[in-house]
């Protein structure tokens, strides 16, 4: 919000594409990205934990673990990375991949973050 009202004096004396171009390469953190990488966090945590209490059903418990980095697994498997992936130690290959998908999360965070701004701006300059 801060970051809106500061740039308002901007608004008034550039065209929006200058405006725009500006925003985007601005140096920020997206509150967007960082609310999806902390509900990804929860959710991968609230797995963990439920996994931890399967008893008997090592299947289930396997599946309920590797289900937050099933998407970024996917990708690795479309890229034709699995057989080198495999070669790696599960410490290491879990950790990269979770963290390689918080990356990719707060990502789409960043950039629906910046075309609502930009929209909120279009919006602004309209009215």
């Amino acid at each position: 919000m801060l970051r809106m009202i500061a740039h308002e004096q901007t608004l008034r004396s550039k065209n929006w594409g200058t405006v725009g171009l500006m925003w985007i390469g601005a140096k920020s953190i997206s509150k967007v990205g960082l609310i999806l990488v902390a509900a990804y966090a929860a959710l991968s945590l609230a797995s963990w934990f439920y996994a931890a209490s399967i008893r008997g059903d090592e299947e289930a418990k396997f599946l309920v673990e590797v289900l937050p980095i099933a998407p970024a697994l996917i990708v690795i498997d479309s890229a034709r990375l699995m057989p080198t992936i495999n070669q790696l130690p599960d410490t290491l290959v879990t950790p990269i991949l979770y963290i390689g998908s918080m990356i990719m999360i707060y990502s789409v965070g960043w950039l629906v973050g910046q075309i609502g701004y930009l929209i909120f701006l279009r919006y602004r300059r309209a009215h």
